[in-house]
């Protein structure tokens, strides 16, 4: 388990009556073979799966609805919305306590590691997504460049259409971040440009350290919740 002090949040979620309160998050996970390397010693898939028990550390403790995936050239559900639930009135007062999720991280190794269909993953996240409450985000780990790029750029310039017609507080954004990649191949592929403007929708973050990988996410959950 993470340190509670490291995984947790800044602060505190309060919830208002005068802004943003209903959140829902996906994080999908590149298990590609460049990402697992079975039989060569890497810390890859280590930094992967730390980063996921933090995100799921997170919103367990927020009690937010979250899903997790695997992806490689097909998509693997690892949790979903409906398995989110947390007890209610005074029971809810009570100790954290931190659910088993060793089975899906065991999954994610013995799943097939072949090609990035990040394109597949994204529109299968997207899609449940879009049935829950409130701001979504799809968090996106991965350490190669899609194995179908004009694919990938049609479901974010969808998503970003879809955005157009809801409310601030019911959007969906999609944050990427690329470990190892080329900068320019990945910011074309997670930041694309129409009419000569990024994508509100989408943003990419190369990072040059796996290592760096938990902390930029935690962040980076911490500022989707508090900013909306």
């Amino acid at each position: 388990l993470i340190d509670p002090v490291t995984a947790f949040l800044k602060g505190v979620r309060i919830p208002r009556e005068d802004r943003q309160r209903d959140f829902a998050s996906a994080i999908l996970l590149d298990i590609s073979g460049s990402m697992v390397q079975k039989g060569y010693p890497t810390r890859k898939f280590d930094r992967l799966v730390e980063t996921a028990v933090l995100f799921i550390e997170i919103h367990e403790r927020l009690r937010i609805p979250f899903e997790v995936f695997g992806f490689s050239s097909t998509v693997t559900p690892l949790w979903s919305f409906t398995e989110c639930r947390w007890p209610r009135g005074a029971m809810q007062e009570r100790a954290y306590e931190p659910r088993d999720h060793s089975e899906a991280f065991r999954r994610l190794y013995e799943l097939d590691h072949k090609d990035t269909d990040d394109a597949g993953a994204l529109r299968t996240a997207i899609e449940r997504c879009q049935a829950q409450a409130g701001l979504k985000s799809i968090f996106v780990i991965t350490d190669g460049i899609s194995s179908d790029p004009s694919e990938l750029r049609r479901v974010l310039m969808d998503l970003d259409r879809g955005n157009l017609g809801k409310a601030e507080g019911e959007r969906m954004k999609v944050l990427a971040f690329g470990v190892g990649v080329v900068r320019s191949e990945f910011q074309l592929a997670y930041q694309p440009r129409q009419f000569g403007k990024t994508l509100n929708s989408c943003t990419g973050v190369v990072v040059d350290d796996m290592t760096r990988v938990p902390g930029l996410v935690r962040d980076a959950v911490d500022e989707r919740i508090r900013l909306a």
